[in-house]
Formats: C-alpha cells, structure tokens, sequence
C-alpha cells in the first residue's frame, strides 16, 4: 500500500491529533448564531430581575431634580418673580411628566416581573427533558457540525449521567422521607421545607440532575450541536417551573424558605 493511500485513512474529525479542539471560522459562526438565543434570554432574565432596584434608586432622584433646580435658582436670583424661564417651564412640564414615567415604567416592570412569577407548571420537567434529549439527538444526527469528544472518550458521558440520576434519586427519596410532595405542578401543597441531604447543595436537585443527564448525553453523542440544548433547558426549565416553585414555597413557608434561599443557590453551590 503506497504512503497517499495509506494516509488516506488518517482521522479526519476534530478531536484528532494536530486539530487540537480548535473550529474552523465557519462551524464557529454556526454556533454563536445558535447560541445567540440562549444568551439572548439569559440577558433579558437578568435584566427583568435587576430592574427593580435600578428603578427604585433612579426615580426618586429624576423626580427631585426640578425640584432642586427650583430651589437653587431662589437662592441665586432672589425671588419666585425673577427665576430663570428655564427652570419655571423645567418645573410645570414635570408636574406632568414625572408621575407619567413613574406610572408607566413602574406598570410596565410589575407587568413583567408578574408575567414571569406568576407562570403557573404546565409541562411535567420530565417531559421537557425527554424532549430536550429527542432534539439533541436530531442535531447529532443531522447537524452535527463537529466531533468534540471522540471514542471511547465519549462514554464518559455515561459517569455523568449517572450522577445526574443519582443527585435526583437521592432527592425524591428525601422528600419521600419528609412526608411532602414530589410533584411539580403544585408546589404549593408542599407540606414541609426540606434543606438537608442533597438539598444542602442545590435548592433544585431533581433539575439539577436532570441537566447533569442531558450534559452527560451531549457527551455520549460526541458532536457539537447537542450541546447547544443543555443551557437552553436550564434557561427554560428556570422561567416556567423554578421561577413559579419557588413564589409557591415563600408564599408557603416565608422566613425560613428565604433564609434557605440565602444559604443554598439556585442550583449548585452558595448564592453568589
């Protein structure tokens, strides 16, 4: 067999040697454009959620100014008949407008902020996992763009996954044990708050294990384009089940869920 022939059979995916893990420019624009959704709604969540505090510390000072100016120009010119026409037209046209923009950025951020809290479960989180795992399939299978993680490496998917069973298993079982509800489309009927076991590290252990199984299943296909469902599942599962779990658990529990919430994140770890 000649030395062309030979090389011919050489690895030509991603993960071979000299490719090292680097993309071509092209399969890179593929995939920040696919991700740009993703990002997309995790910037606009943030936003939603930090809004209110930047509005309550803005407001308050767009409505003093005029108020302010009106002061300052007393002092300096000497009386309400000589202040500056600016600062007399500044002052009437707030009387107006101030209280217009507080009522509707105000109706427009409660608006939002309702929208998404009062968000009640209508899909069963094993269902949008099922289908997450359907979708990242059809991506590896029709657009897999790349190889990231070749064999036998790709098996190591396996080990997470079975970490993400073994968090949720451990998770269903403590709650058994606290005689509370497992189901997710009331959480409201939650009959105690339980902070301990795998709860110590996540407030949500049964998603947290359900996105360690898409992780590992993105591992197990081996191509590029599974792996843009994880974040996304995390993005979505957040807005329509998290987000409503937990207004249900302050609304039932209040203090102590609030002090819960201070010591364990969201997902994994302390709150930042």
């Amino acid at each position: 067999m000649s030395k062309r022939s030979a090389g011919s059979h050489a690895p030509t995916h991603f993960a071979s040697a000299g490719a090292g893990w680097l993309l071509p420019a092209r399969v890179r624009l593929v995939m920040a454009f696919l991700l740009a959704p993703a990002l997309a709604l995790d910037f606009a969540h943030a936003t939603v959620c930090r809004s209110s505090g930047l509005l309550t510390h803005l407001l308050p000072r767009v409505d003093a100014f005029p108020a302010s100016a009106h002061d300052l120009s007393r002092k300096v010119v000497g009386g309400e008949q000589a202040m500056f026409p600016g600062i007399n037209a500044m002052r009437r046209a707030s009387r107006i407008f101030i209280p217009l923009f507080h009522s509707t950025i105000g109706a427009t951020h409660t608006h939002i902020v309702q929208g998404i809290s009062s968000m009640k479960p209508r899909i069963p989180p094993p269902v949008l996992m099922l289908a997450a795992a359907v979708i990242m399939w059809v991506l590896h299978r029709r657009f897999p763009l790349a190889v990231w993680v070749a064999r036998p490496w790709n098996q190591s998917g396996s080990v997470v996954a079975a970490i993400g069973v073994a968090i949720g298993v451990a998770a269903v079982v403590r709650m058994h044990q606290a005689h509370t509800t497992t189901s997710p489309m009331d959480p409201g009927k939650a009959s105690s708050l339980v902070t301990d076991g795998v709860f110590r590290i996540s407030r949500n252990p049964i998603y947290l294990g359900m996105a360690l199984l898409l992780t590992g299943w993105a591992i197990w296909l081996g191509s590029a384009s599974p792996w843009i469902i994880p974040p996304l599942f995390v993005i979505l599962i957040t807005a329509v089940q998290i987000i409503p779990e937990e207004q249900a658990l302050d609304q039932r529990f209040g203090e102590p869920y609030r002090a819960y919430q201070k010591r364990v994140a969201r997902w994994i770890g302390r709150p930042v």
